[in-house]
């Protein structure tokens, strides 16, 4: 569900923000820049002395949604189509690249079926690589169990980014298993 949460988000950001974008672009966006808007704003909003935990979070989240929709619709405002203008139906501009050379075609299906397979694996295992353990999980386990990013400096290289560790950080919050 978190991941859905931050794709979610990212799709509505890039909605937000342009229509130039097709749906397979968005598609292949929308998670990136959601997790790296909400991390960005949870690590703002811990410097300034807000504890993070599930509220804290949900609070942030509800605060970038809500942050789009007065984006997306000043956009539409400003561009001055009536709003009762219809688009084409989200499948059919989905299916749109379908009119795609058979290689290009090949080539999506075939990073598609890559990235299924990785998402399996990652969510199936655990972390059990010395890295992953002593930068990221261990990084994000300080942050659920403290709330803050102060005690970083313990946790050694510090000057690793904190995108993945507040991810795990949420992970861990919403698994409840520290």
């Amino acid at each position: 569900a978190y991941i859905l949460a931050l794709f979610a988000l990212g799709w509505m950001m890039l909605g937000a923000l342009t229509t130039e974008l097709h749906a397979l672009e968005r598609f292949g966006l929308a998670y990136g820049i959601g997790a790296g808007i909400f991390t960005l704003a949870v690590f703002f909003t811990s410097l300034i002395g807000i504890p993070i935990t599930l509220v804290s979070g949900a609070i942030i989240f509800a605060i970038l949604l809500i942050i789009c929709v007065v984006i997306a619709r000043r956009r539409l405002e400003q561009s001055g189509e009536p709003p009762t203008k219809q688009s084409p139906p989200l499948v059919k501009r989905f299916l749109a690249p379908l009119e795609m050379p058979m290689p290009q075609i090949i080539l999506i299906a075939f990073i598609a079926i890559v990235f299924i397979i990785t998402f399996i694996i990652a969510a199936y295992w655990q972390p059990y690589v010395w890295d992953s353990l002593a930068v990221w999980v261990l990084k994000g386990k300080v942050i659920a169990a403290t709330g803050a990013l102060v005690d970083l400096p313990r946790t050694g290289w510090t000057f690793y980014p904190l995108n993945i560790s507040l991810q795990i950080t949420f992970l861990y919050l919403l698994g409840g298993n520290l």
